[in-house]
């Protein structure tokens, strides 16, 4: 199935993902819509009653056009680039922006969220929303400047089902990509694995897509590892599952999701 309906959520800090959403709807021929929550305050009626309505009306309005004027930044950098983008505020509180995200996200292919940002806008409770909650793909670009380019693909392959929705999902653009590369990770390659990455080999062969199976021996975490790699062969895309364990054991222990999220380098295409 082609990628043909888009969804970037922008928001201020975070209008760096814009730029990457422009050029896959280049790419894949498809409509792209930004995205900016407009989020309201979450007061319980009881202290809403003991504020001066001027007050609310005056969060409300900063909010409206605060969003209002992301979007029109994107619009604008749109325009300049010859290409059309459909905007689209939406309402939500702050107690449920995130899971709107997540709701959001169902109506389209795929969205498009930025890196978190250790010096800026946090946006990893907005990239789990919408991996759990829109039973869609989410496309992560990093917050430090990337070519985008589909050259090189690397699909980080366990056999889990996680991957496997990843890897159908990304099947419209590893289509596109010159190099697509199977990569397992761990310290010995067994039977299982090996003939695991070369059936998912001969699956994409049957979708006119080359790819080649290759296993990383390595002492390292495997995102380390998967992310050293990809800097050594100037990798474009990282393809991956997300949170094949529980998220809670990955936010208090580490886990793969949550190291490639706050370390990637380059753009990474997640599904759950």
């Amino acid at each position: 199935m082609a990628i043909k309906d888009l969804l970037n959520i922008v928001g201020r800090g975070t209008e760096a993902s814009a730029p990457y959403a422009f050029w896959l709807a280049e790419t894949c021929g498809a409509t792209l819509t930004a995205s900016a929550l407009v989020i309201e305050p979450d007061v319980p009626l009881h202290v809403s009653l003991e504020l001066p309505q001027t007050w609310l009306d005056r969060i409300r309005d900063e909010a409206s056009q605060e969003a209002a004027s992301v979007l029109q930044g994107v619009a604008e950098t749109a325009k300049f680039r010859g290409l059309s983008v459909e905007t689209l505020a939406w309402k939500t509180s702050t107690g449920d922006a995130d899971r709107d995200a997540g709701r959001l996200a169902r109506y389209y292919d795929l969205t498009i969220l930025r890196q978190p940002d250790p010096d800026g806008v946090d946006t990893s409770s907005t990239i789990e929303s919408v991996l759990f909650e829109s039973g869609r793909p989410v496309l992560i670009v990093p917050y430090i400047a990337v070519r985008p380019q589909l050259n090189t693909v690397l699909i980080a392959w366990d056999a889990g089902p996680t991957v496997a929705r990843a890897a159908g999902d990304a099947l419209p653009l590893l289509a596109l990509a010159g190099t697509v590369e199977v990569l397992t990770v761990d310290r010995n390659e067994t039977e299982f694995r090996r003939r695991s990455s070369e059936k998912l080999v001969q699956h994409l062969k049957r979708h006119a897509i080359g790819a080649e199976a290759k296993h990383i021996a390595s002492d390292m975490d495997i995102a380390s590892t998967l992310l050293s790699y990809a800097a050594d062969v100037d990798a474009d895309l990282l393809v991956m599952g997300a949170y094949g364990h529980s998220r809670l054991r990955e936010i208090i222990l580490g886990g793969t999701t949550h190291n490639v999220l706050h370390s990637m380098t380059l753009p990474v295409m997640m599904a759950h």
